[in-house]
């Protein structure tokens, strides 16, 4: 195959370029989330609904004592009437807390 008929792998999405800082923390912070393993788009806006600040929410984790915070995760229901649960919750938890970076995200 020529050099010219290889097609570029590349991300067609784009985010929010201009706009007020709060969409576009918003916008960051949905992608964000969209890196967590098994997390669903009623899961993600669920979460973005309750907590539409990733700072916020990670300041409300901190404050909390471990279980009590992921369970305050997996209880959210979303918009297919299902819970976030216990994997993700503990998932996004360990994602939002870590110190280091160090801690395993998927077991």
């Amino acid at each position: 195959m020529a050099q010219d008929d290889a097609a570029p792998v590349i991300e067609l999405e784009k985010g929010i370029r201009d706009g007020v800082k709060a969409d576009l923390r918003l916008d960051w912070w949905t992608r964000m989330l969209g890196h967590v393993h098994r997390i669903s788009e009623e899961q993600k806006r669920a979460i973005v609904s309750r907590w539409p600040d990733p700072f916020i929410f990670m300041n409300d984790l901190i404050r909390k004592e471990p279980d009590e915070a992921i369970k305050s995760i997996a209880d959210i229901v979303a918009g297919n009437n299902r819970r976030i649960g216990p994997a993700i919750a503990k998932t996004l938890y360990t994602f939002l807390t870590s110190k280091d970076g160090g801690d395993v995200i998927v077991e």
